[in-house]
């Protein structure tokens, strides 16, 4: 059995056994979530980026939409579709549907 340090211990009362978090695991997760965060805001400057270029060309909200939808749906066309990957694929779109809205609406 590989030796691991234990920092931190579960004090949730609702937790039995108290779980014992080996640092590793911990710094795993905090890398893995910086790079979820970092990949996110990327995706999100790119979404804004395109809504900016679609309403600069004058092309109107709905038609924005339909298209970062078929963005995502073109991406995937040739992927696995498991129930998992179809669930993924469409909390992309609706995340990336309300930042374009949220986009929309603060730009003039």
């Amino acid at each position: 059995m590989p030796s691991v340090t234990v920092t931190e211990i579960s004090e949730d009362p609702k937790t039995f056994p108290p779980i014992a978090v080996p640092k590793d695991l911990r710094d795993a997760l905090h890398l893995a979530q910086q790079n979820h965060l970092s990949s996110a805001d990327t995706l999100r400057s790119a979404v804004c980026d395109y809504v900016d270029e679609m309403r600069g060309n004058g092309i109107p909200y709905d038609d924005i939409v339909r298209s970062v939808r078929n963005l995502v749906g073109k991406h995937y066309r040739d992927a696995a579709r498991s129930q998992d990957t179809m669930k993924e694929n469409a909390r992309l779109v609706e995340t990336m549907i309300e930042w374009c809205k949220d986009h929309w609406h603060r730009t003039p």
